[in-house]
C-alpha cells in the first residue's frame, strides 16, 4: 500500500511539473490579428509579468485594468470629443480632446474629498497633466468652460 501511494505521489507531482496552464479562471478571452502582429487577451485574469525596455513596458499574461468612468456629462458636451488615457496611471495621465481654439477649456483635479489639487488649461487637442507628485489613489478630473462643469471623469493613480 505504502508503495502504490509514493507511486501515485511521484505521478501526480511529476505530471504538475510537465503541465502548463491558467493561472486563473477567466470569464472569456481571445486572439486578435492586425498588421503589426497578434496579441492574446483574457478577461477575468488578476496575474502577470511585466517586462521593461527603453522602448516601454509589456505586461504579459493579464490586460491591465482600463477604467474610465464619465461620473457627470451635460449637454455641451454632446460637441466635444474626448479620451482619458491611461487610467490607472503612473506619473501623468493624458487627456484628448477635439478642442478648437475659441473654446477656452480648463481642467482640475479633485481628491475624493473635493479637494482642489490641481489646476490647468487645455488649450492643444492632447494635454498631458503630470501627476508624479499624486500620492495613489482615486481622483475625480472635472473639465469646465468658462468656470461651467461639462464633465468630471473618476481617474485612479496606481
Amino acid at each position: 500500500m505504502k508503495k502504490v501511494l509514493t507511486v501515485l505521489i511521484t505521478g501526480f507531482l511529476a505530471c504538475g511539473a510537465a503541465t502548463q496552464a491558467q493561472e486563473a479562471i477567466v470569464a472569456c478571452g481571445g486572439n486578435m490579428a492586425g498588421s503589426n502582429g497578434t496579441v492574446a487577451f483574457s478577461i477575468g485574469q488578476i496575474s502577470w509579468h511585466t517586462n521593461t525596455a527603453t522602448a516601454g513596458k509589456v505586461f504579459s499574461g493579464v490586460q491591465q485594468p482600463y477604467e474610465i468612468i464619465l461620473i457627470d456629462g451635460q449637454e455641451e458636451m454632446a460637441s466635444l470629443q474626448y479620451r482619458v488615457f491611461p487610467n490607472p496611471f503612473a506619473g501623468h495621465v493624458t487627456l484628448r480632446t477635439d478642442v478648437h481654439n475659441s473654446r477656452s477649456l480648463s481642467g482640475r483635479i479633485h481628491d475624493m474629498q473635493g479637494v482642489l489639487l490641481k489646476e490647468f488649461a487645455i488649450d492643444n487637442p492632447e494635454t498631458v497633466i503630470p501627476a508624479d507628485e499624486l500620492a495613489p489613489a482615486t481622483y475625480l478630473l472635472t473639465l469646465t468652460e468658462n468656470g461651467k462643469i461639462l464633465t468630471t471623469f473618476k481617474i485612479i493613480k496606481k
